[in-house]
Order: C-alpha cells, then structure tokens, then sequence
C-alpha cells in the first residue's frame, strides 16, 4: 500500500510504501541523515504526497544547503503543484550536472507551461542534439504537448509514438 493507503497499481511495480518505511526508518534511527529524508521526499513526490515531500525536502536543506538533487526536486514539487515561475526559478539556479537531461526535460516543462514555448522548444533542441534518440523519450513528450496545444495533431501523435519508442525500458517513462 502507499503511504495515502491506496494500494500500488501492479503497472507500477515499485513499492513505493516499502521504499518509505525503509527511509523513515533510517530516519528514525539518524534524524540527520539528509539523503534519507531527500529520498523520502522523492517516493512522496512520485506518488503525489507533494506537501509532505516538500517537507523532506526543506528537511534536508535544512541539513544540507548543498544537497543539489533536493533543491532539484524542490523545483520539480514547484512544477507539479503548477508554480511554473516558482519551478523555474529554482531549476534555472539549480544546474543538475549528474542528469541534465532530466533537468533540461524539467526546464523545458516550466518554461511550456509558463506560455515561453520558443525558450522550451530551444532547450528541447539542446536536449535533442546533447542526447541523441531523447533519453527514454522525455524530450519527445513535451514537444507533443506543445504540437497538439498547437493543433498540430498528427505531429504530435508522431511525437507520441518516438516517445513510447524511446521509453521502453527506461525506467522514469510514464
């Protein structure tokens, strides 16, 4: 079961609600340990507790102003609670030098919600040309999107269908 209670869709396969003991019970055990309470932050994101993982993540700030993936998720949490210009702002003074293709997926994302669609389609050609095939077809879900708000139907069903190529296997495609 999750943490909300609900149970974990069999699609999913990752036991969210075991991966949150395990780290609540590091956390018990060192109440300091900031990676613990920032992968906490992460299983509570991913499965929408975004107050609570918003809370992990000031948490581990808190214990680790340099902990660069929590500030990361911090802008992400912005994103999904659809504080684009929060969002922004965070991920632009948060360079993720050890998944860049996530950041820039996550970049562009802000910046298509916020109506900048010629600054995401430039960081979308950035990630295009950095990596090649779009890292599991993140790049390509985005410029979906941007096509079919376009009107660009049948573009961005070719967009879909690279994406679901390219995201086999890849374990962050949804």
């Amino acid at each position: 079961r999750l943490p909300c209670g609900r149970p974990v869709p069999p699609s999913q396969h990752f036991p969210h609600a075991l991966a949150a003991q395990a780290y609540r019970k590091a956390i018990a055990l060192d109440p300091g340990f900031d990676e613990a309470h920032q992968q906490l932050g992460v299983v509570l994101e991913h499965v929408g507790l975004l107050d609570e993982a918003s809370q992990q993540m000031e948490i581990t700030l808190n214990t680790n102003p340099g902990n660069v993936l929590a500030r990361f998720r911090t802008g992400v949490i912005e994103l999904y609670r659809r504080n684009y210009d929060r969002a922004y702002q965070i991920l632009t003074r948060t360079p993720l030098d050890l998944n860049p293709s996530l950041w820039g997926f996550q970049l562009a994302t802000a910046l298509f919600r916020m109506g900048r669609t010629r600054e995401a389609s430039a960081e979308l050609d950035s990630l295009e040309r950095d990596f090649p095939g779009g890292q599991g077809g993140i790049g390509y879900s985005i410029r979906a999107m941007m096509l079919a708000k376009d009107g660009r139907h049948a573009e961005a069903e070719a967009q879909i269908a690279k994406a679901v190529a390219a995201g086999r296997g890849f374990g962050h495609f949804h």
